[in-house]
């Protein structure tokens, strides 16, 4: 598998509770992905400061920073990283806030079915290198733009 690839599969899972890093290891692996995992939120920031991740699926509520410090921080380190955040405790204004952080989906614990995380995990991944792509094409056409008016300043000024 080439790097960019086994990047792009790579997930973070943060969360407190072994058996939810056991259940969503297996469900991940299944979905054809390469999880890594922590237990707390600066576990988690020196994987994603040292590692290439593609996503990063945490619970709000974790010992010292939270799932939202986490994912402003993720966005900081790795802004097209795609962030999904697990709660078993759901409210509107963490929703508000996760979205405003720059999350791109709020998960409910216990999961319904496991399938349908992996399958959101893969609808955030996508809306992510949709962004990625958006940004790397704009900055090729201000480059281009840049490189036009060089070359437009020099044909008139002779």
């Amino acid at each position: 598998m080439a790097p960019e690839s086994k990047a792009r599969r790579t997930v973070l899972v943060v969360d407190d509770e072994p058996v939810v890093l056991d259940v969503l290891t297996v469900a991940l692996r299944r979905g054809g992905f390469t999880p890594v995992c922590a237990t707390t939120a600066e576990a988690a920031l020196k994987i994603l400061a040292g590692e290439s991740v593609s996503a990063l699926l945490t619970d709000k509520n974790l010992p010292g920073k939270n799932g939202l410090e986490l994912i402003r921080e993720a966005r900081r380190l790795s802004p097209y990283c795609a962030c999904l955040l697990m709660t078993g405790y759901p409210n509107t204004e963490s929703v508000v806030e996760a979205m405003r952080l720059g999350a791109n989906d709020y998960l409910e614990k216990p999961f319904s079915e496991l399938g349908l995380v992996v399958t959101r995990l893969k609808a955030a991944l996508d809306h992510q290198q949709v962004l990625q792509e958006r940004a790397a094409l704009v900055e090729g056409l201000r480059a281009m733009e840049t490189a036009m008016k060089s070359r437009d300043k020099e044909v008139f000024a002779n």
